[in-house]
């Protein structure tokens, strides 16, 4: 235990360093600070939960962290980045609105097409979770919806035996939707037009019935949280939040997460009386307590015995994200290992899958993801203000600050952000989208003009 206290000290000076010197004082609203904030948080929960056989994998852990930090700060040396001055710079360019014309119709229509996938989706799904469960608690009361809507979460992949594609849906339901949704609020407070308004405020709703359709809360949860820090940047001044809208987005999110834990029953409950605390309870449980049980567990049962696999489990589970369905995955056979069925998923985060592939040389790839995280950030910032840009390198970064593996990376949308601005760079590429605009421009002038 002393050993974990003092990598934790060491983790909480680096971690000091980064912020006054990497950061400048100012917090990073980028991947490595998302990723940094879950790191942190699960090796004070591993090193709290650990057992004699797991706290080497902790030490692993921590070592891990020191060095996705000094990555970070290679970064900084090699990119001489300094964040306070060129913040500051790019706060104070001029936005450049690309979400118009003829561009603007091309997001509209992927917005429309994201919603008939999301609807079809659902048709051929046959149920919508939290709308059955209602209906079950309407007619058979409380433990009935609760067990309709637990059968019903874990029935969302499949029905009747039939494979619905569930993460090529998800590229639309839960990444293009909530993307195009968070684009038009920005294009509203850019613009203060009311189409831009009753736009947003449409999306805004498709994307909280989609997100919400399966029974999961993640999708709600990240639409939210995307919203929230996209709505706090500093990099999207003027155009962040009002304290009102900051009030509104919280309230709504956490009555609605709350509503859904409460359609759980007792296990999304746990031992809270107090309803409203359910979601937030839930956000830290499933963030860092429950996963770092689980992943010593893990550890313990089958981590220690494996060979370092050299990046071919990387590659084994990517392909689940190919057409068709592994019979098992290795998410399958560690829940089987865990709980006794193969129903289910255990997932590895990033330590486990650089351990199982690496063991101790994955600390070098951590380095790798810190210094290739803040190049990103760094990135964002010298590139061109425009809305569309910014906006959806913002929302692609949180996606990159989350995932575990390039499994996960690809699963939450990362690609799909960038498959989406390279249509619309296509489209230009062409020059017809500059063609429908000017047709549009000439049709709308006046006769004689």
């Amino acid at each position: 235990m002393i050993a974990l206290l003092l990598v934790g000290v060491a983790l909480a000076l680096l971690a000091a360093v980064h912020f006054f010197w990497v950061a400048e004082g100012r917090v990073i609203f980028g991947p490595e600070s998302f990723f940094l904030a879950l790191a942190l948080g699960t090796y004070g929960a591993s090193a709290f939960l650990a057992g004699p056989v797991s706290r080497p994998y902790v030490l692993y852990l921590g070592a891990g962290i020191a060095a996705f930090l000094l990555g970070t700060m290679a970064s900084r040396l090699f990119h001489r980045f300094e964040h306070r001055r060129e913040l500051a710079a790019f706060t104070a360019a001029p936005w450049q609105d690309d979400l118009r014309g003829a561009r603007c119709a091309l997001v509209v229509a992927l917005a429309l097409f994201s919603l008939v996938v999301t609807a079809s989706y659902f048709y051929l799904l046959g149920f919508y979770v939290p709308l059955a469960a209602l209906r079950t608690l309407v007619s058979d009361g409380p433990q009935a919806m609760i067990a309709t809507y637990n059968q019903l979460r874990a029935a969302t992949s499949s029905a009747a035996g039939a494979y619905l594609g569930l993460g090529y849906v998800s590229q639309f339901k839960d990444t293009l939707l909530p993307l195009i949704t968070i684009l038009f609020f920005f294009r509203w407070r850019l613009q203060r037009d009311r189409v831009s308004r009753a736009v947003f405020l449409v999306l805004m709703g498709c994307t909280a019935l989609a997100a919400v359709g399966t029974g999961a809360r993640f999708h709600l949860a990240f639409f939210g949280a995307s919203l929230t820090v996209m709505g706090l940047a500093p990099y999207m001044r003027p155009l962040r939040f009002s304290r009102r809208q900051m009030v509104v987005v919280a309230v709504v999110l956490m009555t609605v997460l709350s509503a859904l834990t409460l359609m759980m029953g007792a296990r999304g409950m746990k031992t809270l009386d107090v309803p409203i605390l359910w979601a937030p309870y839930q956000v830290v449980e499933r963030a860092f307590i429950s996963p770092s049980e689980q992943r010593l567990e893990v550890y313990e049962r089958f981590l220690v015995e494996q060979p370092p696999q050299w990046g071919l489990a990387t590659l084994r589970e990517l392909r689940s994200i190919l057409p068709g369905r592994l019979p098992v995955t290795l998410s399958n056979q560690l829940h089987e290992l865990l709980f006794g069925s193969p129903y289910g998923n255990v997932a590895l985060d990033t330590w486990g899958a650089l351990w199982y592939d690496f063991q101790w040389l994955g600390v070098l790839v951590a380095f790798a993801i810190g210094f290739l995280m803040n190049a990103y950030y760094v990135w964002m910032l010298r590139g061109p203000k425009r809305l569309v840009r910014l906006v959806t390198l913002g929302y692609a970064g949180l996606i990159l600050g989350i995932s575990t593996d390039l499994q996960v990376l690809i699963l939450h949308g990362f690609l799909t952000c960038f498959l989406f601005l390279a249509v619309l760079a296509f489209g230009e590429s062409l020059g017809w989208l500059q063609r429908w605009e000017d047709k549009r421009l000439s049709d709308s002038a006046p006769a004689g003009a």
